[in-house]
């Protein structure tokens, strides 16, 4: 029984071969991260193609910084101060929305390094998803 399992393994390998030039094409999910980083690559050189628009961007986001590190100074070191006592309320939502503003002014300052890399996250978890749900309802099988 093994030898007609091993001939049968063998014809198959041969059919196979021999079909379309001994290539076959399988139908995978579609790979994602590379074109989204490609693509805010190239958004970003756009922007930093511009040397007063660079500029512009690398003030605003120093400024965006700089204000947030205070708010959150005030918050930590003089509590009792007005902003210092805003920040306090409600939980930490102020500090969370300060912490994004400082990511954000990060982006503005250096476009071309970060904004790619933070992009591709989302697109990496998009990719497990579709990985996954390739392997439960496996997609992958040439049509």
């Amino acid at each position: 029984m093994n030898d007609f399992m091993l001939g049968a393994a063998v014809r198959v390998q041969s059919e196979l071969l021999s079909y379309g030039g001994g290539t076959v094409t399988e139908a995978t999910p579609p790979r994602i991260v590379g074109s989204v980083r490609d693509g805010v690559s190239k958004f970003a050189g756009y922007l930093t193609g511009n040397a007063n628009l660079k500029l512009a961007l690398q003030v605003l986001g120093g400024c965006i910084i700089f204000i947030c590190v205070g708010l959150l100074a005030a918050r930590k070191w003089w509590p009792t101060t007005p902003i210092g006592r805003s920040m306090q309320d409600q939980g930490g939502g102020k500090v969370f929305w300060c912490l994004a503003a400082i990511v954000l002014g990060v982006i503005l300052i250096a476009p071309d390094q970060v904004a790619p890399f933070i992009a591709a996250i989302p697109a990496y978890l998009a990719q497990i998803v579709m990985d996954i749900l390739d392997k439960i309802f496996n997609f992958s099988t040439a049509a």
